[in-house]
């Protein structure tokens, strides 16, 4: 059996427009949908189970409407509006949803417009959080030092000998005093000559006295204090390697006076000393070089004697002479006593030594005595 359908418009057309001519369905499928056009309801949904059918009864009234639209009368109402986005159901008794609120993308966005961290504080509680970590992490720093720092000076026992300076004098800075390499700052305090019959054959660097100029007065001897073995009195000295100094390797020191203002390290040795005289002692003026064979060189290391020198300008100046200065007292001494080929004097030829000299070197007596008197107080 066939139907003739005729499809009725929504608007008339314009006059001018020619209708299509009706088409005929004669298929059973044709039938079926003229009678769901008359109609004009919504298609019942086949029952798949009973699980779906309770689920689907349970389901809000505005869940079918947003599904159904316009078409179906149970539903409609002038005043409903659309359910809130991002809004989830989870079928429960009644028509109130038993899970509700936003979605986790919801959630994401509010957090990249900020609207999160508004909600739970703003920018100002960020902030507030921030600076105390902060403020924390700063403490601990600080603490951490302070308690290492602590811990190592309490497990370092001074070795200094005796109290400390009488005159505000600084300690040491090394706690393991007094070993180590010391800038001895000294000035010239005194010059004799007695030794010899010619005052120019004996000379003091930097031949100038304190006397005449602080500045140019000074002396600097570098030394280096170490120990072979674990006892503090066994203690030796040696010179730096320094062509223009005195030189001497491994002299023992030898600790005076302890418990006494005056105690302190002394040490000496026997060197020759070389001259170059600041007059001539030929009528050639030829160039000459004297030699003090047996000069004794000696040193006071005071532990409690406050020194005075330098001061000024130059006591700000640690790295004079390019070591730590000896904190303390010093007193340093080249003497030769007069007597047999004291000096002996030689000309220079070629770099090589020449012809001894004689002529104006009258022997003068043992006790007569030539001295480079160094120190670093009571100028």
């Amino acid at each position: 059996m066939s139907t003739l359908l005729r499809v009725p418009q929504a608007n008339p057309q314009p006059s001018s427009l020619k209708l299509p001519a009706n088409k005929r369905i004669t298929t059973p499928a044709g039938d079926r949908l003229s009678i769901i056009m008359e109609n004009n309801d919504p298609p019942p949904i086949p029952p798949r189970s009973a699980l779906r059918l309770s689920a689907m009864n349970h389901l809000p009234a505005r869940f079918w409407a947003s599904r159904l639209g316009s078409g179906s009368s149970t539903t409609r109402s002038s005043t409903s509006t659309a359910p809130p986005p991002y809004e989830r159901y989870v079928a429960g008794a009644g028509d109130e949803p038993l899970v509700d609120g936003p979605v986790e993308g919801e959630k994401v966005a509010a957090l990249r417009t900020n609207r999160q961290i508004t909600k739970r504080g703003g920018w100002k509680r960020l902030g507030a959080i921030v600076a105390l970590v902060v403020i924390v992490a700063i403490a601990l720093g600080v603490g951490l030092g302070v308690g290492l720092t602590r811990k190592k000076s309490n497990n370092i026992t001074p070795s200094m000998p005796g109290a400390g300076p009488t005159t505000g004098q600084p300690t040491p800075a090394s706690q393991t005093f007094p070993l180590g390499e010391y800038s001895m700052i000294t000035f010239l305090d005194a010059v004799q000559t007695n030794c010899s019959s010619n005052p120019a054959t004996w000379t003091c660097f930097p031949y100038t006295v304190y006397s005449s100029s602080a500045n140019k007065s000074m002396a600097t001897f570098n030394w280096v204090i170490s120990n072979s073995t674990s006892d503090r009195n066994s203690l030796k000295i040696s010179s730096t390697n320094n062509p223009f100094s005195i030189s001497f390797s491994s002299i023992p020191l030898t600790r005076v006076d302890s418990g006494l203002p005056s105690e302190r390290y002394t040490f000496n040795f026997t060197q020759s000393k070389n001259v170059i005289p600041t007059a001539a002692l030929t009528q050639s003026n030829t160039a000459t070089t004297c030699y003090f064979n047996n000069t004794l060189f000696s040193a006071n290391l005071y532990l409690q004697r406050s020194r005075t020198y330098p001061f000024g300008g130059l006591a700000d100046s640690t790295g004079v002479g390019g070591y730590t200065p000896w904190p303390y007292a010093i007193e340093i001494s080249q003497a030769s006593a007069g007597g047999v080929d004291v000096p002996a004097c030689y000309e220079m030829q070629n770099g090589a030594l020449g012809t001894r000299i004689t002529q104006g070197l009258a022997q003068q007596a043992g006790s007569a005595e030539c001295r480079c008197l160094y120190k670093n107080f009571d100028p």
